[in-house]
């Protein structure tokens, strides 16, 4: 087959007749009828490349999983361990929301989905690598930089400006991502959040929370240091929306 799809290209369920729906009729035999042509024989499992172990990834394996039961499924990642924004992006307190992981270890454990990590697909190996070696390849890569604000950073290539972090960057540090340090962080008495989503929301709490606690969620003791080193006295939040907006329907 060799093709490469997006996780939702690869998720398309095929058409099916409902149960019980009525079928056409077959024409009968004559003399003069052709005999049906031999069905072809049905295609061989499949072989299934996708590149990004994180939630999206995941989720695609197990679908593909109940689709093609027979298929060999591989998930590649650059990284060392699976569960991509689950591990490294999700607040370290988000308990609930880690556990999503317990779920995706079935795949590896049960399903027969192969995990190989450390491996980088443009570098390690290419994607007509790919491409020669399964029949379906799927990209799962997600974002993995934080997005440039052009007021701040009118260049993509320039350096961000000094005392300038991502949250990305921030979220990643707290969980231990291997790609990041503290080198050149510094958090200081006052500091400003630019938006008010759930991610700004997380960075408050765990930039005000203690200590003792942040390292109870698993967070190094040279992260707890960056992040209380100011010491942060005061944090001004800056969103388009107004804190209190909502829903035009609400009571």
């Amino acid at each position: 087959m060799n093709e490469t799809a997006t996780p939702a290209e690869a998720a398309a369920p095929a058409e099916a007749a409902a149960p019980g729906a009525a079928q056409p009729a077959e024409a009968p035999l004559s003399a003069a009828s052709t005999p049906p042509a031999a069905a072809p024989a049905a295609p061989a499992a499949p072989r299934v490349a996708i590149v990004g172990a994180g939630p999206a990834g995941c989720y695609t394996a197990q679908f593909l999983r109940k689709r093609w039961p027979d298929a060999s499924i591989v998930i590649y990642d650059r990284h060392d361990a699976p569960y991509g924004l689950i591990r490294y992006g999700v607040a370290p307190d988000h308990l609930g929301t880690k556990a999503i992981a317990k779920q995706f270890d079935r795949l590896f454990a049960r399903d027969r989905v192969q995990f190989v990590g450390a491996t980088d697909i443009g570098t390690t190996i290419t994607l007509e690598q790919l491409q020669a070696e399964f029949d379906v390849v799927v990209l799962a890569t997600g974002l993995w930089a934080d997005r440039v604000i052009d007021s701040f950073q009118t260049d993509a290539s320039a350096p961000v400006p000094s005392g300038v972090y991502g949250s990305g960057r921030l979220t990643r540090l707290i969980n231990g991502h291997p790609a990041e340090s503290t080198e050149g962080l510094h958090i200081g008495r006052r500091t400003v959040i630019v938006g008010n989503g759930n991610v700004a929301a997380d960075l408050v709490r765990l930039m005000l929370t203690s200590a003792e606690v942040l390292a109870s969620h698993g967070v190094t003791a040279d992260v707890i240091a960056a992040l209380t080193a100011g010491p942060l006295e005061h944090i001004d939040v800056v969103g388009r929306s107004p804190a209190g907006l909502r829903n035009s329907t609400s009571p």
